[in-house]
């Protein structure tokens, strides 16, 4: 649920800098309300296969109680998309948003700046905004060593 907030926090400002001076500020905090409330529904929807599927398994040597999840072929598909779905998306938009507000911000330099070039309204972009460039990027770089381990 983090990485979808923090998606839905990184594209605010995208929206603002798409929509310029029309922007809505109620409307963006009705929306971010609607986000808030309804986005736990969503993540426990898809996620409600894996509390069905789950059995307790008493290990009797030990004294332990084992969580022990056994999927069907399907579920196991399932789970697999699903959880990339849950990783791939929220770093999707970070990183489109980040895209987008570097493209409006060169495109709107580039036409009242006339005296410095594409490239270099670039560059100043781009280092302006490379913690948002870095931090989506990070966040991948983190999960799937955690992952691998």
């Amino acid at each position: 649920m983090q990485n979808w907030l923090h998606a839905f926090v990184a594209s605010e400002p995208t929206f603002t800098v798409f929509k310029g001076v029309s922007f809505d500020k109620a409307q963006s905090r009705r929306f971010a309300k609607w986000i808030t409330f309804s986005l736990p529904f969503f993540i426990i929807s898809t996620n409600i296969y894996e509390s069905i599927h789950r059995d307790l398994f008493n290990d009797g040597e030990e004294n332990q109680n084992l969580g022990v999840i056994l999927y069907s072929p399907f579920l196991q598909d399932y789970s697999s998309g699903i959880i990339l779905f849950h990783f791939l998306t929220p770093f999707s938009i970070n990183l489109f948003s980040t895209i987008i507000i570097i493209g409006k911000a060169i495109r709107w330099r580039t036409l009242t700046l006339t005296e410095q070039r594409y490239k270099q309204h670039l560059r100043d972009q781009v280092h302006r905004h490379k913690q948002l460039l870095i931090s989506p990027i990070e966040g991948v770089r983190v999960r799937v060593r955690v992952w691998v381990l």
